[in-house]
């Protein structure tokens, strides 16, 4: 009985803390980092965008794909007739969080990401994605964009660059993705639609703040994607470079 008395007294205090913890994490208020020159240099100005935030109801403001997931996805979109296309478009993270969580990496698998090599600059494996939206409703419908993102990875991962001694891989054969559509929790697009919660909206906000750090930082490769409409379809408003991708690097 005694044992058995210290056990429960025991579990207990366990709940007491897990309980105590929730409250403090849901009552936390959520406030900014201040944009400073040195973030943009920092790697851990991107770690922290994927971290679960006290203020923010434990929930991390940013997901990224695996860029794997995103090749595979494009491969199965070919695959398919066009008709039948729009059942594979990408989801909006709320979505693909609950279908695919195999998708996307975890802050700390992130943080394990190789870098690259010093004459790089030691880049990190994080790939930026700037593209339009062809609809209010869903940047993709179609799966134009995400054909092309695909063909641009895996162009990018068989391209070598050498520097002196070095030899290195354009993007590397393992890259986190930030495209937002995924990465970024979604509103709600129709009136019949529910409300994402109050933790994922907040997220939402959150990282709607620092959108600018993904695109800016000195330690992440950006892909441009945006297409503008032209007579007879459309045509890709970036350089060529990697497909009809042109992926930058800033180092």
């Amino acid at each position: 009985r005694v044992e058995a008395a210290t056990a429960a007294a025991a579990a207990a205090e366990a709940v007491e803390a897990i309980l105590s913890g929730v409250s403090e994490a849901c009552c936390v208020k959520w406030e900014p980092l201040p944009d400073t020159p040195t973030m943009y240099a920092d790697p851990d100005t991107i770690y922290g965008e994927l971290e679960p935030q006290p203020g923010l109801r434990l929930v991390p403001p940013v997901r990224l794909l695996r860029s794997e997931w995103v090749v595979a996805r494009a491969a199965q979109l070919r695959a398919v007739p066009a008709d039948r296309r729009r059942a594979l478009t990408l989801p909006r993270r709320q979505e693909l969080e609950v279908l695919e969580p195999s998708a996307y990496y975890s802050a700390e698998e992130v943080k394990a990401l190789p870098r690259g090599p010093r004459n790089a600059g030691f880049p990190m494996a994080v790939l930026a994605v700037s593209h339009s939206w062809e609809s209010e409703e869903h940047p993709d419908p179609h799966g134009r964009t995400l054909l092309m993102l695909a063909d641009a990875i895996t162009t990018a991962q068989a391209i070598q660059v050498s520097k002196g001694p070095y030899t290195w891989q354009t993007l590397p054969s393992r890259v986190a993705v930030f495209f937002d559509f995924c990465s970024l929790f979604q509103p709600p697009r129709a009136k019949e639609e529910p409300p994402i919660g109050e933790g994922p909206t907040m997220a939402l906000r959150a990282a709607l703040t620092r959108m600018q750090v993904w695109y800016a930082h000195q330690l992440t490769t950006c892909a441009g994607a945006a297409r503008q409409a032209a007579r007879g379809g459309e045509r890709p408003l970036h350089g060529a470079s990697c497909g009809q991708v042109l992926l930058r690097h800033r180092r």
